[in-house]
């Protein structure tokens, strides 16, 4: 299994920004935001939202950044490219 959130990492790695940032934005602490992003709990839509308007991330790439289960499923091409 792929790790958590990928996207949503990677975007806060280009922006510069780190879970206490995040956890400002969504009014918890740390451990809140790492409990979520190791899929353990699920975020509420109010925190996606707040956290797509810090990483200034549009709403309907919401998909791309909060995956059902934390995990995108793989496009076809990708489970193709995997076999080979």
């Amino acid at each position: 299994m792929g790790m958590k959130y990928l996207e949503l990492r990677c975007m806060m790695l280009r922006r510069g920004i780190g879970r206490r940032e995040i956890a400002k934005a969504i009014g918890h602490g740390d451990a809140y935001v790492t409990t979520r992003m190791h899929g353990h709990k699920s975020w509420t839509l109010e925190e996606i939202y707040a956290i797509c308007k810090l990483l200034d991330i549009p709403h309907d790439q919401i998909p791309l950044y909060f995956p059902l289960g934390g995990v995108a499923k793989p496009e076809p091409w990708q489970k193709e490219a995997k076999r080979a």
